[in-house]
């Protein structure tokens, strides 16, 4: 995180996006330096999955896909994502075990992790962040609104 703040200070990206506007991205911002930034979705309803890979897909992201618990944590250890998606109600493993496994990888303790979720009731997204998520968006979900989501935690990981 040192080393992207380092490179970012002299840069032409001093501030943060304005919302919905697009923050650059160039190799030396990211550590490993390859200048693709990784979004996994972790969702098992091929309608949603197709919903998240396209409400993202304008942002330009290399996007990966895990359909239930298990397959995510392998997708996260092999490809480090920089964000994850992660649907709560899944097969296999639910969304919060998930998330606790990707934790416990080092390299991904600190990678913002965005609850969805149809469990729009009080107290939902407090749980979320309680079970290892960084944030929560409640199903039905805009297109615009994940995307904004996305590109929030990103300028927050960068910035």
């Amino acid at each position: 995180l040192k080393k992207i703040k380092a490179a970012l200070e002299p840069s032409t990206h001093t501030t943060r996006p304005s919302p919905g506007e697009k923050m650059p991205i160039t190799p030396s911002q990211r550590e490993g330096g390859d200048g693709e930034v990784k979004v996994l979705i972790v969702e098992d309803q091929p309608d949603n999955l197709f919903l998240f890979k396209e409400a993202i897909r304008p942002g330009g992201y290399a996007i990966y896909t895990a359909t239930n618990g298990q397959e995510a944590v392998e997708v996260a250890q092999r490809e480090k994502p920089d964000i994850i998606l992660m649907d709560i109600q899944m097969p296999v493993m639910d969304g919060y075990e998930t998330a606790r496994r990707i934790r416990a990888i080092p390299e991904m303790a600190a990678v913002p992790i965005i609850a969805l979720t149809a469990r729009a009731m009080k107290g939902e997204k407090e749980k979320a962040i309680e079970e290892g998520c960084s944030d929560y968006l409640a199903k039905p979900v805009s297109p615009a609104a994940v995307l904004k989501k996305v590109e929030e935690w990103l300028g927050k990981r960068i910035g």
